[in-house]
């Protein structure tokens, strides 16, 4: 039976989620590792506890109150409720692999936060990884969380989570792991791949009005870094920076190529 208060807290933030999260949830549940819970947050309405049909006391699911408020405020809201000493986040059309909890958790346990490497799938395919096979594992750094170009789910002890997500159309787990770096300089990358980037027609980087969110999340990511809002050492605000005015202009050149009908998608940008 899962201890009053589990050691791990995987969030998983839903909104039209009625046909990927079953998959998701099933890879949670099946953890070689099981003193977790599953907290979903539901930012449609929509009972996903019932539409599962699952009885396992460790499901259980918070609203936001709200229908589409984003990603940052729905983990946000699971995050309240959440009572594992350890946190993570797990998309709700994404899956983890079975023993992923078991692997992790000793590097969390001692540096304090751990990412391991996600697997980009489209279409069934697998892309690319976030970080090469070697080494093993290394200190994390703001390169490291910036280069990828692909969103990575950190296992953390809570009090690294601080208030959590901000609320930017884009890039709001970027941020996340750039703000954790910050509080936990040991924060550890596993090259072991634990986590599956799930591509579906309607991802964010699919849709055609992802250079519209992107130039939006950017701007508003540059102004929170400018007026000191986010809690990020000072090298690493200079990094990100660089970074995001960076991606803020190659935005614009996918906007262009995708006006004239060049290119399909951001994947297919840069892929290209």
């Amino acid at each position: 039976m899962p201890s009053l208060a589990p050691t791990v807290s995987i969030l998983v933030p839903c909104f039209e989620a009625t046909e990927t999260i079953g998959k998701a949830v099933e890879s949670v549940l099946a953890q070689t590792f099981d003193d977790i819970e599953v907290v979903l947050a539901s930012d449609d309405g929509v009972d996903y506890v019932a539409l599962l049909g699952c009885s396992d006391s460790r499901l259980r699911q918070v609203s936001t109150g709200q229908n589409g408020s984003g990603d940052g405020p729905a983990r946000n809201a699971a995050l309240i409720a959440a009572r594992g000493r350890f946190i993570t986040n797990l998309d709700a059309d994404d899956a983890v692999r079975p023993d992923r909890f078991a692997f992790m958790l000793p590097f969390a346990d001692r540096y304090g936060a751990a990412v391991d490497n996600t697997a980009l799938w489209i279409e069934g395919h697998l892309t690319k990884t976030a970080f090469p096979a070697e080494p093993v594992d290394f200190p994390l750094t703001v390169e490291a969380v910036l280069g990828p170009r692909l969103p990575m789910n950190a296992l953390l002890r809570r009090e690294f989570a601080g208030e959590g997500w901000h609320a930017f159309d884009f890039c709001s787990d970027v941020v996340f792991n750039l703000e954790v770096l910050s509080r936990c300089p040991t924060f550890r990358g596993l090259a072991r791949t634990g986590y599956d980037y799930i591509k579906r027609d309607g991802s964010i980087t699919q849709s055609p009005d992802t250079a519209d969110r992107a130039a939006r999340g950017y701007a508003a990511i540059i102004a929170a870094i400018d007026a000191g809002e986010l809690d990020l050492t000072p090298e690493i605000a200079s990094a990100a920076r660089a970074e995001f005015v960076a991606n803020a202009h190659t935005n614009e050149a996918f906007r262009t190529a995708q006006n004239a009908r060049r290119v399909e998608n951001l994947e297919a940008w840069l892929a290209s």
